[in-house]
């Protein structure tokens, strides 16, 4: 999956990650996760939530 962010999560993410020394994948990672605060959805092919879906045992 690919999401495209705005320059000022990029510039965000950049100058957090300047005050960390060596920083590494896990940490960018982070950064990202807590700047841009993702929180998706799962969806089947249908629309339905996955994880209501799964909750339900599978019943509508």
């Amino acid at each position: 999956m690919t999401i495209e962010v705005p320059d000022w999560v990029v510039a965000t993410v950049a100058w957090q990650l300047s005050q960390r020394h060596d920083p590494d994948k896990a940490a960018f990672r982070d950064i990202v996760n807590e700047t841009v605060q993702v929180n998706p959805t799962f969806v089947t092919g249908d629309g339905e939530d996955l994880i209501e879906l799964l909750l339900n045992g599978g019943e509508n």
